[in-house]
């Protein structure tokens, strides 16, 4: 319910904003404008009053120009760069709460009187500048100022920033236009009746009536317009009057920048010789005299220069009044003109018929009969318009596209005039001239706050635009510019309301959605509770959910699955598939629900149960092409929690059992059962051995056995790739894919493994191999391998201590031959697994020392090799090449070695008897070396 009031208290203030930003935008003076932002800044808020300030952009600065229920005596105040709360807003253009007013240590005196409490402030942003503040007061100690006010006055700042823009320009418009009717008045003084070009006229009319062996022209610029008027005495070509034109406009415009002495000039223009005589009056230069004359004479020269004095003095009276008779109700007119289109589309701003209003009004101010109205993309660079008038289908098609062209080429920041507009070298304007009949086409660019927006380009088929009209035209496509922005943002707080409904409906859909999926989280939780069956949990998430799913442990046995069989692989058996394994990567890494395409029908949508920090299983639900629903979702994930705990009770209960069996394996190898034998027997058949089946122990350990080794520096003597318990790891990963159900214990030699043996032991055993070294690789590392003794088949479970003492044998062996990864059974280790019997372990042991123990010991006093170089000796056939290769020696030291070894054993390495028994002594003491059965000699 407090979401539903807050929800509808904000809409109820975005409509009061929308409704006063309206009110506020549709006036245009400018004190009544300052007047209501603070009227209705205070009432949006429900305060009790505020204040407006400005910042002066010459002089920055800063005085309150508007209030509301506080003293004027602020309009005359100027604030020091440390006073006021106003000024460290525009500062620093945030906002500001002070709901402790009375602590602020810049305070306004003369706001004390009011008893203030809390104060909102935003700054006021117009082109990414800050132009002032508003504060906002109440003296209510119950009421605080929130991020949700900050955002209503902000936003009501934007409607404020436009309407004081907007007032301030139709200010600046009516000064000119006040300006202008001065103008006026003063050209009526005057009695001449001309104008300019027909002063011109007069007066070059007048030179040539007295001059007539000479030609003239008069070039002045018109200060009004910025254009330079001429008239000639004679008609030139156009290329020599567009140069004197060019020299007379930048000589004019570079001596209003200097005021340097300005001379009679020689010019060499075109294939004449002209002498331009600079128009002066009080250090001014309005204008140019040319005397079109090769080789005139110094009196000649003399009376023009007195005739352009005169004509400066008559000039300057004439620049004066210029504004007289057609030219200045032209000018007038035209400025109703564009006061009249200003208003009509101010009150077309929040109409939809807006562009249509503002390219009729364009039309109407340029007296033009056909144009089109085009809208910019900057994402894709191009114009597509929006509407015409009497502009046939095939023009606007081929305007959108040379419109883009132009745009790239000479980028449009102002109005573009035919004369501007290179038909030569743009190649699509020529041939929309030519062929669909635009005469004199004119760009006028839609730009606001340096960004295109739009353009419309007229066609003016009686004539050219005059120069005064462009200006009138810049100002109203500016004005256009801003008013589209301000609909574009109008639109968009309609969208915003809008989007606020749609957010507020969702939020109680989501609510509801939240409630259910609650509520089958504490059913799950109440199960978990009462000891249910993983399959019972799994039932009931099935029945929400309506999806096929799959509930499997960490090592990927099914837990539960619904329907039953339906054929999905877990993501145990899919962690190696190509198209999934990155997936699994992110998902072990991430631990949080994923989503996958199982199939182009079907996605997998996966959660992650976890049991402290370990994954511990997942949950798969699936479903169609169309996906999955919100609650869908919610409820596997919510239903994560109540798995996770049902598989760790699970869990510990299997490593209760698994410890209980460990205890009974260790028990039957270690024979601690002397006093209670038939105890042993009962809790082994009890806990899945029975002494009924025939058994083999296997044990498997890494072929590198570095646990039998003390640390030395850099190297640990448990690295984690060579932790036995790895090992039991990755065999109860498997154990589920075996027929036999087998017990395991970890043990100094390896793991240790009871495995049930009928007729097919052997396969089972060796398939049982495969999938665990698939599974270590897959889970750890490759680069280790294994040795696997196997005993023989024991009919008794006490037999167990004599199988392992065979399995350990088989290691012993294994390591010795290197063999590696797959099992060494004691039925095939033949002679040497009967000599290595326990039973023969001291009758060996003297055999070696016999044979070899004084080479033994002279190596360990001499700290040489002589076994080791006998042993190489004896494998390489008494080949002397051979075997000084293989020990990196030169063959003169074997020779020296082997004379060494004869001369401490009394042997005859000649003959067949004496090396039979060297080579089975030296064999001998490496098996007894790694069963520690040799300590010293």
């Amino acid at each position: 319910m407090n979401t539903a009031k807050q929800t509808d208290k904000q809409l109820k203030q975005y409509h009061m904003l929308i409704h006063l930003g309206q009110e506020l935008i549709s006036s245009l003076d400018l004190k009544t404008v300052l007047s209501l932002i603070t009227k209705y800044a205070t009432e949006l808020l429900n305060a009790h009053s505020s204040v407006l300030l400005l910042r002066d952009d010459f002089t920055k600065e800063t005085t309150y120009v508007s209030v509301y229920n506080v003293t004027e005596q602020l309009l005359q105040k100027k604030l020091l760069s440390s006073e006021s709360l106003g000024n460290q807003i525009i500062e620093n253009k945030k906002p500001m709460v002070l709901n402790d007013y009375s602590r602020y240590p810049r305070r306004v005196a003369l706001l004390e009187q009011y008893n203030i409490k809390a104060v909102v402030g935003v700054p006021i942003i117009w082109q990414e500048q800050a132009i002032g503040a508003l504060n906002v007061h109440t003296t209510d100690p119950d009421q605080q100022f929130n991020e949700d006010d900050i955002n209503l006055l902000m936003a009501f700042a934007n409607y404020a920033a436009i309407a004081i823009i907007n007032a301030k320009l139709y200010t600046k418009t009516n000064q000119e236009l006040r300006h202008i009717r001065t103008i006026n008045e003063i050209s009526l003084i005057s009695n001449s009746d001309y104008t300019i070009n027909e002063l011109l006229s007069w007066l070059i009319d007048k030179i040539k009536s007295l001059y007539p062996e000479n030609d003239y022209i008069l070039m002045v610029r018109n200060p009004l317009l910025g254009s330079i008027n001429h008239v000639s005495s004679k008609a030139l070509p156009p290329e020599q009057i567009l140069q004197l034109k060019k020299f007379a406009d930048q000589n004019i415009i570079k001596q209003l920048k200097d005021t340097q002495s300005i001379s009679t000039i020689g010019l060499f223009c075109g294939s004449s010789n002209i002498l331009a005589f600079p128009l002066i009056r009080k250090q001014k230069l309005l204008g140019y005299l040319f005397l079109l004359n090769d080789d005139p004479d110094k009196e000649t020269i003399r009376i023009i220069e007195s005739i352009a004095t005169h004509i400066s003095i008559t000039l300057e009276n004439a620049l004066l009044h210029i504004q007289t008779s057609s030219d200045l109700k032209r000018l007038i007119d035209e400025t109703n003109s564009l006061n009249y289109a200003i208003r009509k589309i101010t009150e077309s701003s929040l109409k939809e018929d807006l562009n249509e209003q503002i390219l009729n009004l364009a039309l109407f101010l340029t007296k033009a009969q056909k144009g089109c109205f085009f809208l910019y993309f900057p994402e894709q660079n191009c114009f597509k318009p929006n509407l015409s008038i009497n502009m046939p289908e095939i023009v606007k098609c081929k305007l959108s596209q040379s419109l883009a062209e132009f745009y790239n080429l000479f980028s449009m920041s102002k109005i573009l005039m035919p004369n501007q507009i290179n038909l030569s070298e743009f190649s699509m304007l020529t041939m929309l001239t030519k062929d669909n009949g635009l005469i004199n086409p004119y760009i006028l660019p839609l730009i606001f706050q340096d960004q295109l927006i739009g353009a419309l380009v007229i066609d003016t088929e009686q004539g050219h635009i005059p120069s005064n009209n462009l200006v009138i035209m810049q100002i109203f496509m500016d004005i256009a510019a801003i008013v589209m922005k301000n609909a574009e943002l109008y639109q968009n707080e309609k969208r915003t309301v809008k989007e606020l409904r749609n957010f507020s409906q969702q939020l109680l859909e989501t609510q509801k959605l939240l409630e259910n999926a609650f509520n089958i989280h504490n059913e799950l939780l109440h199960q978990v509770l009462n000891n249910n069956t993983i399959n019972e949990i799994a039932s009931t998430v099935h029945q929400h959910t309506g999806c096929p799913l799959l509930i499997e442990d960490g090592a990927g046995n099914v837990l539960a699955e619904y329907p039953n069989q339906h054929g999905f692989d877990t993501i145990y058996d899919k962690r190696n598939d190509p198209e999934f394994i990155d997936f699994y990567h992110e998902l072990m890494e991430k631990k949080t629900p994923l989503s996958h395409h199982e199939t182009e029908d079907i996605m997998r949508h996966t959660v992650p149960l976890i049991a402290g920090d370990k994954i511990v299983g997942f949950l798969s639900i699936f479903a169609g092409t169309h996906g999955f629903t919100l609650l869908q979702k919610h409820i596997a994930e919510s239903s994560a929690l109540a798995f996770s705990l049902a598989i760790a009770n699970a869990n510990r209960a299997l490593e209760v059992e698994q410890s209980l069996k460990g205890e009974i394996l260790e028990a039957l190898i270690d024979e601690k059962y002397q006093q209670r034998k038939d105890d042993l027997l009962y809790r082994a058949n009890y806990l899945g051995l029975s002494n009924d089946t025939n058994y083999r122990l296997l044990i498997i350990d890494y072929s590198d056995d570095r646990h039998s080794r003390p640390p030395v520096d850099g190297d640990p003597a448990e690295p984690i790739f060579l932790e036995k318990r790895l090992i039991a790891e990755s065999l109860a990963a498997v154990s589920h894919k075996m027929p036999a159900k087998f017990i395991f214990m970890n043990s100094p030699e390896g793991i240790v493994l009871a495995y049930p043996s009928g007729e097919h032991s052997r396969e089972e055993i060796a398939r049982l191999l495969s999938l665990f070294m698939d599974d270590f690789y897959s889970r750890y590392t490759k680069k280790y391998s294994f040795v696997v003794g196997v005993s023989t088949l024991l009919t008794d479970l006490l037999d167990f201590r004599k199988g392992f003492l065979e399995a350990c044998q088989c290691i012993t062996i294994a390591r010795l031959y290197k063999h590696l990864n797959k099992p060494l059974y004691f039925d095939d280790t033949g002679l040497l697994g009967f000599l290595f019997h326990e039973e023969n372990r001291q009758l060996l042991t003297t055999f070696v020392t016999n044979q070899i123990g004084p080479l033994i010991r002279h190596d360990k006093t001499n700290n040489l090799c002589l076994v080791d170089t006998l042993e190489c000796y004896l494998d390489n056939n008494c080949n002397l090449a051979d075997t000084a290769g293989k020990l990196y020696i030169h063959v003169n030291t074997l020779k020296y070695r082997l004379k060494k070894i004869k001369e401490l054993t009394s042997i005859d390495l000649g003959r067949t008897d004496h090396r039979v028994n060297m080579y089975a002594a030296c064999k001998m003491y490496r098996i007894l070396l790694q069963n520690n059965s040799i300590n010293a000699l």
